[in-house]
């Protein structure tokens, strides 16, 4: 199923305006030094609208942005300043030299878009050829035993873009026997000439600790800590839906 077409990309950023994306490069910041990474060369995949990565070149950073979306690219070249962030499409990963990037992100939950392992592969084949042999990875996800303790439930955003009225309702449902997500993002946008409609859905896996860590270390990872944008370094709970994971590479 497509995802991040023309008309959900257009709204992404305002959809998720109140999202601390400083707090959050901070937070990466704070968990490179802690793991005593000198790592100044990131890559991100799954970059979308690239707001992380003009935070982080910001902070002396060199960034390195890909993702999927063609839609989402455009948004994000169009933050570009002087070749940092630089942004690609995953097809131009050509481009960007092997074992060229000290550290790794996949962040705003993008992992959890890897719903088949041909698409975990994927990811860790590509990190892996443009990662140095040191290159950790930071990345975010949605947590199993939370998904299932919260319970998936529809909810509604409405906001407001000019003279627009737009209303977002999310109706998700749940696949026990792949521990997958379907969110269906209905939007509904209203102006002075009627109303428009179109939707996505997004399918998202869930994954549990023991799970991540198997898939980690099967692709030369170890998983040194396991929490929340909030406290990196305290075990997740049955509230926290997204959980973030800091893995070095296995000695």
């Amino acid at each position: 199923m497509s995802t991040f077409e023309q008309k959900y990309s257009a709204l992404y950023e305002t959809i998720y305006a109140e999202k601390d994306y400083h707090r959050e490069v901070e937070c990466i910041k704070e968990m490179l030094v802690e793991h005593s990474s000198k790592a100044k060369t990131i890559i991100n995949f799954g970059c979308g609208t690239g707001k992380h990565d003009v935070l982080l070149a910001e902070l002396g950073f060199r960034i390195t942005g890909v993702d999927r979306s063609h839609e989402m690219l455009k948004i994000a070249k169009n933050k570009q300043h002087s070749g940092n962030p630089n942004f690609l499409h995953v097809d131009e990963s050509d481009r960007i030299a092997d074992g060229s990037m000290e550290a790794s992100l996949c962040l705003f939950d993008v992992f959890s878009y890897f719903t088949e392992d041909s698409d975990i592969d994927y990811f860790f084949d590509f990190i892996n050829k443009k990662g140095n042999s040191s290159c950790p990875l930071i990345f975010d996800f949605w947590y199993l035993p939370a998904v299932i303790h919260l319970k998936p439930e529809t909810r509604k955003k409405t906001f407001h873009i000019g003279n627009s009225k737009i209303t977002r309702v999310c109706e998700p449902s749940m696949e026990v026997s792949t521990s997958c997500v379907n969110a269906t993002h209905q939007f509904f946008l209203e102006d002075k000439t009627g109303i428009e409609t179109f939707s996505e859905t997004h399918r998202m896996r869930c994954f549990t600790k023991n799970e991540i860590r198997l898939i980690l270390h099967q692709y030369g990872f170890e998983l040194k800590t396991l929490g929340t944008w909030g406290n990196p370094t305290k075990e997740p709970d049955l509230n926290d839906w997204s959980v973030l994971a800091y893995a070095s590479r296995k000695n």
